[in-house]
């Protein structure tokens, strides 16, 4: 369960009056669980506790290492491809994602925006409420903060939420029985060299998403 919480955190900037456009530069998040249950609670130490989104106008990657494991992410926004590449098990694997497509994805989520906003990292950042249908047909509410003054507009669909445009500030997510909160805590307004986002082209064994996912629950 743990490493699969570990890569499932894998597989989503100065306060002005108007906020400017920021098209580069990297954000910092921290990853806690307000509602870790007692017998979870020794394995605090091997669950992700940070993750580093680096973003270039439409392109991104995100990174998340923790105690055995080490996952990246990289991301096209603007044509909905997404590359994982992670370490587990004494195997570097790799999953491809060509253009993802939010209407044959489940659980299925239903946006609501809202004209709430606050700070988060220097940043005003406006609501949304989230209600996720899972495959049971049951229902779960959530509320997610971003900032879309901050990348691509289309940042969000790695986390399946087409309507929520830029980054997202502050989110949960939920694998299991763990809870996971996601919290900018800094932004860095910096240029971002293009070839951080270069697909390896071998060290790797390609899988798809129904191999890795058979490795994670082994």
């Amino acid at each position: 369960m743990v490493k699969r919480v570990a890569l499932f955190a894998v597989t989503f900037f100065t306060v002005l009056a108007t906020q400017a456009q920021l098209n580069e530069g990297v954000a910092y998040y921290s990853v806690t669980y307000p509602s870790l249950k007692p017998e979870m609670r020794k394995y605090i130490n091997v669950l992700p506790s940070t993750m580093v989104f680096t973003f270039r106008h439409h392109m991104f990657v995100s990174e998340v290492l923790t105690s055995g494991s080490y996952s990246r992410t990289i991301g096209d926004a603007r044509n909905r491809d997404l590359t994982i590449l992670a370490e587990m098990k004494g195997r570097k694997v790799m999953v491809r994602r060509i253009g993802y497509n939010y209407e044959e994805l489940k659980p299925k989520v239903f946006v609501t925006l809202s004209n709430e906003t606050k700070m988060i990292a220097g940043y005003r950042c406006k609501k949304a409420d989230v209600i996720t249908l899972d495959y049971e047909n049951n229902t779960s509410n959530s509320v997610i903060w971003y900032c879309d003054s901050i990348g691509s507009p289309s940042f969000s669909y790695e986390q399946h939420y087409p309507q929520i445009k830029g980054l997202m500030m502050e989110y949960t997510v939920k694998q299991g029985d763990i809870e996971m909160v996601y919290t900018v805590t800094k932004v860095e307004a910096k240029p971002v060299d293009k070839n951080v986002f270069v697909i390896p082209s071998s060290g790797f064994e390609l899988m798809t998403d129904r191999e890795f996912m058979h490795l994670m629950n082994k």
